[in-house]
């Protein structure tokens, strides 16, 4: 019976697959030995390589035997098994240790990577709400930019249109004060050719006039003191014609001079008859 309830428990601590290894007959040989453990023998099943073994064989007392049998929470390793247990408790003892470490840094992680999203999420809120804001403002002052526009198109337009109105009045103006001018002009040249005939008229009349005032005076003065005396009355007499031409608005510059020019010869005419004397 004993041999009975320790298959029992060692079959129900293992996995399915070390239960079927365990109740394999070629698997039922002793592991030491190599004979079969019988249902009558006291026999245990190492729970790494899943073979049984005599206890008799492994050194067990019966005292561990029982110990075993009683309490399903006890495991069992042959001495072959045994001897890297050790070892691989130890390893398995570091990567737990490892493990719970990283379970550790992984909650810390998760913290921190929970609390940095928290973060990123707020400041991105932030930025979110500015940026929103931002273009808000952007959108007022758009559309203030847009009414400004608006309302300087409209007065530049009326500007155009009145500055354009002026300049066509202005235009007019000119125009008729070119007009005006021109028949100023005209008026002026009709003038000045009737005072530049009348001049040239009063040219000829002043030397016919003057010639035969000059002969007369020469026949009639018979001394060399009465001619020269007369061509003094002469000169003063050209000097005054020339003084009141010169006091005279309506003639033109040409005419004077035309006139000055006659004087001049007229004296110079006097002044030869002189030196005939």
């Amino acid at each position: 019976m004993a041999d009975a309830g320790c298959k029992l428990r060692s079959m129900q601590d293992g996995v399915s697959k070390d239960v079927e290894a365990c109740d394999k007959p070629d698997e039922s040989k002793c592991g030491s030995c190599g004979k079969t453990v019988g249902d009558q023998d006291d026999g245990v099943c190492c729970e790494i390589c899943n073979f049984w073994y005599h206890c008799r064989c492994q050194a067990m007392s019966e005292a561990m035997y029982k110990v075993l049998n009683r309490y399903s929470e006890f495991h069992w390793f042959c001495r072959h098994c045994n001897r890297g247990a050790g070892k691989l408790f130890t390893a398995i003892t570091y990567l737990y240790t490892k493990i719970g470490k990283l379970d550790d840094d992984m909650v810390q992680m998760r913290t921190e990577l929970h609390a940095d999203v928290i973060t990123s999420a707020t400041a991105i809120t932030e930025k979110q709400l500015k940026l929103e804001e931002g273009i808000t403002q952007c959108e007022k002052k758009f559309e203030d930019n847009k009414n400004d526009m608006v309302r300087m198109k409209a007065e530049l337009h009326a500007d155009v249109i009145n500055l354009a109105t002026a300049i066509t009045e202005k235009q007019l103006k000119l125009e008729e004060g070119i007009a005006q001018c021109e028949k100023k002009v005209d008026d002026n040249k009709s003038e000045l050719s009737s005072g530049l005939a009348m001049m040239q008229d009063m040219q000829i009349r002043i030397e016919e006039k003057f010639d035969d005032a000059l002969g007369k005076m020469v026949s009639k003065c018979e001394a060399e003191g009465e001619i020269q005396e007369a061509h003094e009355r002469i000169e003063q007499k050209v000097d005054a014609l020339a003084a009141g031409v010169e006091k005279t608005a309506v003639v033109s510059d040409s005419v004077k001079e035309i006139v000055s020019g006659t004087l001049e010869l007229k004296k110079r005419n006097c002044k030869r008859g002189k030196q005939i004397l």
